[in-house]
């Protein structure tokens, strides 16, 4: 299955199950927007404008924040998005490739 396909698909299932329950407490760094801007400018991640993007497609919701941890040797976008429904779901995508991640 192709990674936005994927995203698509986990996307669609977040409302049903309320949230996404993910473990990164353990090795993970919040990386400011120096960091950011400098793994979009070498291609090592995508830029959050496009995760923005797609994120709100998706899911039909407002994206409210966004911060780029760094976890082992990966980078993940931590994302607050609020739904149509008013509930405030916390997701994490996959800053290489835009996959969401689940645990």
């Amino acid at each position: 299955m192709s990674n936005l396909r994927l995203l698509i698909t986990m996307l669609a299932v977040l409302p049903m199950q309320g949230y996404v329950s993910v473990s990164f407490a353990h090795e993970t760094e919040r990386l400011d927007y120096h960091a950011c801007r400098t793994l979009v400018e070498k291609g090592d991640i995508l830029p959050m404008a496009e995760l923005h993007q797609r994120v709100d497609r998706l899911t039909e919701g407002r994206m409210l924040d966004t911060t780029l941890l760094r976890h082992g040797s990966g980078y993940i976008y931590e994302m607050e998005v609020a739904g149509r429904d008013g509930v405030v779901r916390i997701i994490y995508v996959d800053a290489r490739t835009g996959s969401l991640l689940t645990e």
